[in-house]
């Protein structure tokens, strides 16, 4: 991926976290964090 200093950087993958409608705020936010804190540990080859 290329750009200049003026291009925001953009990824090409995405995720989604579903959430259950029945948590209270500070608990969609640890669920999330957790979920998440997972996918970024491995380092690319």
């Amino acid at each position: 991926m290329t750009t200049n200093d003026d291009t925001p950087v953009r990824f090409d993958t995405r995720i989604a976290v579903l959430l259950r409608e029945d948590l209270e705020t500070w608990q969609r936010l640890n669920v999330t964090a957790f979920l998440v804190s997972g996918l970024g540990t491995e380092l690319p080859r």
